[in-house]
């Protein structure tokens, strides 16, 4: 953990995990839907303009509901959405626990919505658990983008890309972060992260 003051977290697939993505659990909660529909939503472009920030989710839902033939509200689909994707990797957070005792600011790091970002930070409660939280729609930039991560540096006050920690289950986020010269490590689990923390 030498030098290292920053840690920022990936959310999903580190500190959350999900069964499946909501697109493929509506076929069970939703059989009679409009499943073409609803996956268009996610795979052709239209959530990742919320997940930049340059559309409002619920606008957004608001828009596609009729053509996905559920007879829910926006409300009830962000619950449903949100609620399966919150199982919790209790051995990640008692590390960062430890490693915040230790005086290192733990921060999530998302591709989401605002409301996503929010949901996880006040209903989930991650705001007991982590200094700050950085997502996808502050910026514009996910984090596939070097602009995410300079972001997320300027907001939290890193000047030295090497004393920030950035971990992910996708590789090709952890190669981005690397190019600005800040240590990055693939998550496979909570051993991957061993040797530095």
């Amino acid at each position: 953990m030498e030098n290292i003051q920053t840690f920022l977290v990936d959310l999903d697939g580190v500190i959350v995990h999900r069964a499946d993505f909501f697109s493929s659990r509506a076929k069970e909660l939703y059989p009679n839907a409009n499943h073409e529909a609803i996956m268009q939503f996610f795979v052709g472009g239209a959530y990742k303009q919320t997940a930049l920030g340059h559309t409002d989710l619920v606008i957004a839902l608001e828009e596609v509901l009729p053509s996905w033939g559920v007879d829910v509200s926006v409300q009830a689909i962000l619950d449903t959405w949100f609620s399966g994707e919150n199982t919790v990797d209790e051995v990640v957070l008692n590390r960062i626990q430890e490693l915040r005792a230790a005086g290192v600011k733990c921060v999530i790091a998302t591709d989401h919505s605002t409301y996503r970002k929010n949901d996880v930070w006040e209903n989930l409660g991650m705001k007991n658990y982590f200094d700050d939280i950085v997502a996808s729609a502050d910026m514009g930039a996910t984090k596939e983008d070097v602009e995410f991560y300079q972001y997320a540096m300027e907001k939290l006050g890193v000047t030295d890309p090497a004393t920030l920690l950035f971990t992910d289950d996708d590789p090709e986020n952890t190669k981005v972060a690397e190019s600005l010269g800040i240590r990055a490590v693939t998550f496979t689990g909570i051993e991957s992260l061993q040797d530095i923390l």
